[in-house]
């Protein structure tokens, strides 16, 4: 079983409605190999969330019917090395874009298909309590997020 970090932050939440084009930027550094950077969603199937698994970068959004994600995963990258790594996600239709500064970028999906996601929860950073609402959706929804209570495949 994973150790998981218990703290996280919560913030309330209209800047992550998603429309056909987003465009996210921030800065990370952990130690550790597997945890969510941040997680908000709405109806069943209906979510966003960005995670470190396994060491791997991955940006993930859905809208109930249509998913559009994609991961950075390079070999010569260790994400878990307690250095800055400024990013950006560019959510384009279908298609999902991580950019990772000075170092390169993965996408996946198709730009063509619209797909819209409205989230209605709060923005949660750094991880999800367990025993909450977001705790239980994530658990619902068969998310592959590095979540505590769930063992990770």
């Amino acid at each position: 079983m994973t150790a998981f970090v218990s703290g996280y932050a919560r913030f309330p939440s209209d800047k992550l409605q998603m429309g056909n084009s987003k465009l996210i930027e921030f800065g990370f550094r952990t130690q550790m190999h597997s945890g969510i950077l941040f997680f908000v969603y709405g109806g069943t199937g209906i979510y966003m969330y960005c995670a470190l698994i396994k060491g791997a970068l991955h940006f993930e959004f859905a809208n109930g019917i249509l998913v559009g994600s994609v991961t950075f995963n390079w070999p010569e990258v260790n994400f878990c090395d307690s250095q800055w790594y400024d990013i950006q996600l560019i959510k384009e239709g279908q298609q999902a874009k991580i950019i990772v500064e000075e170092i390169g970028e993965e996408v996946t999906g198709d730009a063509g298909v619209a797909l819209q996601v409205l989230t209605l929860s709060d923005l949660y950073i750094g991880g999800i309590p367990l025993e909450t609402e977001a705790h239980q959706y994530a658990l619902d929804n068969k998310l592959n997020m590095p979540i505590a209570g769930k063992n990770e495949t």
